[in-house]
């Protein structure tokens, strides 16, 4: 018997399993992959992303496996554009780091810490009488169940457990999805980020996040419904962005490598995260901001709440929705704000993308809006 089992092992899940071990609670963290392993993403760690492992002693990353961003250009579909630098967080900056390392780093650390991990297909929650009491998984040909008393859900975009405890499918106007590679380049690259609104990419955009000074990430994201309405691939997207001048001189003739797709939850409806016996956190839990696609921030802290809120919930002996509530308190707190910002500005650009450049064109004039606009980058 766990006191709590945390699937997903990914940056919320992790997180989760960091906290919840160096409180000393007996904890599982489960996967259905090993570690370390390969994730599909834009790799964009925002400064209050490494606060928060800066805090909890996560501090395993190699000196050449960070690559420090301090600037962001952007440009609208009307090509208006502006470069601005980015502040730091206390004495921490914004990075490019492949999920390949992060997400390690995250995992060693839980297990450091004291977590247990176990690679496990898992099939959905164990239930009692409605209530969560554990897992239900295979390993291998072989069925297995985990009982615990709480079980955190961070098992990504198409989470069994959040399905199994939220069976109202998402829609296709609340789900993006992207695509991403690897391109070398013969230029020495800057520390500057990339988000580009194409015109033929709406409601989206590309990015060019450098990796180090002769790579980068390079993608092109889009909502999922407005995606099966028109006649371009994601592949046949990201080629238009290839040739715009500012990336073809950046990057010659070199091709694009290791592409990859994958699903982004939008935070744009109020789901549920809490239950009798559970907490749905990072991606399992649709904390993904509408506007930029970005989710490893969200992700940590949502890990690190749903330990703390299940902390609270054992040590008043009450793991049910009710004990549990701290949960919602905790991450309204901190991302409420940002959320209801994101996707107003989704909501608006979406009807009427020509908007980004008139913000372009004012923020010229005022630079202090573009961090209201796209959130923490």
């Amino acid at each position: 018997m766990y006191d709590a089992i945390v699937v997903g092992a990914g940056p919320a899940g992790s997180t989760a399993a960091i906290v919840l071990a160096q409180k000393g609670l007996h904890t599982l963290l489960v996967d259905r992959e090993s570690f370390p392993r390969e994730k599909a993403c834009g790799d964009a760690v925002p400064a209050t992303c490494f606060e928060i492992l800066r805090d909890l002693n996560v501090n395993d990353f190699g000196p050449e496996e960070i690559f420090s961003i301090n600037r962001i250009f952007v440009k609208g579909p009307l090509k208006r554009s502006i470069a601005l630098d980015l502040h730091q967080q206390g004495d921490a900056n914004a990075g490019i780091v492949s999920r390949y390392v992060f997400d390690r780093a995250l995992y060693d650390h839980a297990l450091a810490s004291g977590a247990e991990f176990c690679q496990l297909n898992v099939q959905g929650p164990l239930l009692e009488a409605g209530k969560v009491v554990g897992i239900r998984a295979k390993s291998g040909k072989h069925e297995i169940e985990y009982r615990s008393k709480i079980v955190i859900a961070a098992d990504g975009a198409t989470s069994v457990i959040a399905r199994a405890l939220n069976p109202t499918p998402r829609t296709d106007s609340t789900t993006a999805i992207a695509l991403r590679g690897y391109i070398e380049t013969d230029v020495d690259l800057d520390r500057t980020i990339d988000l580009v609104f194409l015109s033929e990419v709406q409601p989206g955009y590309a990015w060019f996040f450098p990796m180090n000074k002769h790579q980068a990430n390079i993608g092109v994201g889009m909502r999922a419904d407005r995606y099966k309405n028109q006649d371009k691939t994601l592949q046949e997207m990201l080629d238009l962005y290839l040739k715009s001048p500012e990336i073809r001189d950046r990057v010659g003739q070199h091709k694009v490598t290791d592409l990859r797709s994958w699903q982004l939850p939008l935070c744009l409806v109020d789901q549920p995260r809490v239950f009798d016996g559970a907490l749905l956190a990072g991606d399992a839990g649709g904390f993904v901001d509408p506007l930029t696609g970005a989710g490893i921030y969200q992700a940590v802290l949502t890990g690190k709440r749903a330990a703390e809120a299940s902390i609270h919930a054992i040590e008043i002996n009450d793991v049910s929705a009710r004990g549990l509530a701290l949960y919602d308190k905790l991450w309204r707190k901190d991302l409420g704000r940002d959320i209801k910002r994101s996707a107003r500005m989704y909501q608006m650009i979406t009807a009427m993308p020509s908007l980004i450049d008139g913000m372009l064109i004012a923020a010229r004039a005022i630079p202090s809006i573009v961090p209201y606009v796209l959130g923490k980058i």
